[in-house]
């Protein structure tokens, strides 16, 4: 993406996530060699930093929704390891210029917006849209005449706490039940059906533990597309089209990655359990010419995130209150 210095906002181009398309392309294809996660840059040096922070005045606030995942997967394709972002104007506020023959990449905003309007009828209906406008922005590491950016001393980042996800999962108000060979969410019982803990063996990159709760991560991102949480198509649908199931994997997928990177539970390697849908997804995006998949999924994801954190978040508050 070129170097822009306009900061203001802009209707993102399609020939912007067409770009944005092939490098997910390009990662999902080196993860079909490598057995490896295409959400490989949640496991660098960048998510250990943190999620993406923007600057939003004098202050660094964390990004959300489809941002998360594509400035994460940006900042590692080009070797960045900072996760701050802030358009040409921003680093020039705190002192910094652009290096020369620097590209800048997207970030999206959008706004929730709902109009009232009348029928034939003359019977006020309401309509919600969202408003969606880009922004140019740089990675930190492209910058120059800045202080190094403070690290987070790896002792002092949390690590990874069986009892912590007990509560997390236990929190979603969804039945596991144990002892299974394999791992699946039934919608009709809204029930997750999990093999036990010593069924999972580790690997040069994952503990059993983390293989276990990494797979029930990925079955309570499909719980939360149940009618009575985010009445997500690729649960709720009668129809269950090979598109359909494949998009809602992919959903899982992307979601139980961000939650093991907020939970601390290290993820890589576990695509090898998921690896038959690759296939099936990089033929969707191949075909996705209006670009308007990546945006859902990414949305999807991000929203089943949201929800089983403040999930968590509610059962803690009524915790503290009893």
């Amino acid at each position: 993406m070129k170097n822009n210095t306009n900061d203001k906002p802009y209707a993102i181009r399609n020939d912007q996530l067409s770009e944005m398309r092939e490098l997910i392309i390009d990662a999902m294809e080196t993860a079909k060699e490598t057995n490896q996660s295409f959400m490989l840059g949640f496991e660098t040096p960048l998510s250990q930093n943190g999620v993406p922070l923007r600057l939003n005045g004098s202050n660094w606030v964390p990004y959300k929704g489809f941002n998360v995942i594509w400035l994460t997967m940006f900042a590692y394709a080009n070797g960045y390891t900072s996760n701050q972002f802030a358009t040409k104007k921003g680093w020039q506020r705190l002192g910094g210029t652009i290096e020369k023959d620097q590209k800048a990449t997207i970030s999206h905003w959008s706004k929730p917006m709902t109009i009232t309007d009348k029928d034939d009828n003359g019977e006020e209906t309401k309509k919600s849209f969202f408003i969606n406008k880009c922004f140019y922005v740089y990675n930190r590491d492209q910058v120059q005449g800045l202080p190094e950016q403070e690290k987070k001393p790896i002792e002092n980042r949390p690590t990874f706490n069986n009892e912590r996800l007990d509560r997390f999962t236990k929190a979603q108000g969804v039945e596991t039940i144990n002892g299974y060979t394999s791992a699946f969410y039934r919608p009709s019982t809204d029930l997750i059906f999990m093999p036990s803990k010593n069924y999972f063996k580790g690997t040069e990159t994952l503990t059993p533990e983390e293989c276990y709760y990494s797979t029930l991560l990925h079955e309570h991102v499909h719980a939360t597309g149940h009618a009575k949480r985010l009445n997500r198509k690729g649960i709720t649908s009668k129809q269950r089209s090979k598109q359909i199931y494949a998009k809602e994997e992919l959903v899982a997928e992307i979601g139980s990655t961000l939650l093991c990177c907020d939970l601390n539970v290290h993820s890589i390697g576990k695509l090898q359990d998921h690896a038959t849908y690759l296939n099936e997804w990089i033929d969707a995006i191949k075909n996705d010419n209006k670009n308007k998949l990546l945006f859902s999924v990414f949305s999807l994801a991000t929203n089943a995130v949201e929800y089983m954190h403040e999930k968590n978040m509610i059962k803690n508050k009524i915790k503290k209150m009893a």
